[in-house]
């Protein structure tokens, strides 16, 4: 039986290679190709040919999705290859595309409150303005106006509306559902049953 010391000295099992082994026989580098292709002597794994990027007059060969790297993050970022460069050049796009917001945008063209209001739950800032001015302004429930916030239905995920934070609170803590609402107004008004 061979001493850990003997087992250090050798060398990597591969023909003509002459790195100490490690792990299996075989130095890290082939352990390493073996772990990623199945095979030690494996020097990269040929996979499907990289095509030119899939806009016109774009000489870079693509990378996901069959866009270029610039453009796949543009088109991933802002959802259109061709106007993210008018809202990238310098200058555009430095306010919030929602009217009268001012923020900083973070994805296209929207602050992150005007993005997440699109992303979960599909609703543009004309469609928020809409929402709330056919609520009178303000919160659905008691028309205040201080932190609102989009109120939907966990299991349908469909908005039923806006309300300020103190009443989308008190919504979420009762459990959102008719019953306990029943429950706590019979209690408010004193009935016993």
């Amino acid at each position: 039986m061979r001493t850990p010391e003997q087992l250090i000295r050798d060398n990597c099992t591969i023909s003509d290679c002459d790195r100490t082994r490690c792990i299996r026989g075989w130095c890290s580098m082939h352990y390493q190709r073996w772990k990623r292709h199945g095979d030690p002597t494996t020097i990269a794994r040929s996979g499907p040919q990289r095509r030119q990027c899939q806009v016109d007059n774009c000489d870079i060969l693509g990378r996901s999705n069959g866009w270029c790297e610039p453009l796949w993050y543009q088109v991933s970022r802002y959802g259109d290859p061709e106007a993210t460069s008018i809202r990238m050049s310098p200058g555009t796009y430095t306010e919030c595309r929602a009217e009268g917001c001012g923020s900083i945008p973070q994805a296209r063209g929207w602050c992150p409150r005007h993005y997440q209001h699109w992303r979960k739950y599909g609703l543009t800032p004309d469609d928020y303005a809409s929402l709330l001015a056919a609520q009178g302004g303000g919160c659905a429930l008691c028309g205040g106006t201080w932190g609102l916030a989009v109120d939907h239905d966990h299991t349908a995920n469909k908005v039923r509306g806006i309300l300020c934070s103190p009443c989308n609170r008190a919504l979420g803590k009762l459990g959102d559902t008719p019953e306990s609402l029943r429950t706590v107004l019979m209690y408010l008004e004193g009935d016993d049953a």
